[in-house]
């Protein structure tokens, strides 16, 4: 399996456009771009961009923010302008913003994070 690591960073005063493909990192991530693919993270995601896929990470946190998929992770924590059209499943957080789908907060240190 490809492995892609991404960390969105400014060159010559232009933001990455768009990473295709499975993301996976071992520490935080920060996406400012767009993500066309799933992400894999055993750190926190910090995400103020697009994410086309399923997310699974310790802790996610979304500014101004769009996800197209699911949310896996045991801390989540959105601002009120962030949009979700998935499921978000998490042990703890706060969930301000718009959710097309359920929002389960477990409550227990039950969620696994084993890769498929």
């Amino acid at each position: 399996m490809d492995k892609k690591f991404f960390q969105s960073e400014k060159f010559n005063d232009m933001q990455n456009d768009e990473i295709y493909g499975y993301l996976e990192s071992s520490d935080d991530l920060l996406i400012r771009g767009e993500i066309n693919g799933d992400v894999f993270c055993r750190g926190t995601v910090y995400c103020s961009g697009t994410i086309t896929g399923n997310i699974r990470a310790n802790q996610v946190q979304l500014y101004h923010s769009h996800v197209t998929g699911d949310i896996t992770c045991r801390k989540i924590y959105t601002d009120d302008v962030s949009d979700v059209q998935g499921f978000i499943i998490a042990e703890s957080g706060s969930v301000c913003c718009r959710v097309g789908g359920e929002i389960t907060i477990t409550g227990t240190p039950s969620l696994s994070f084993n890769q498929k």
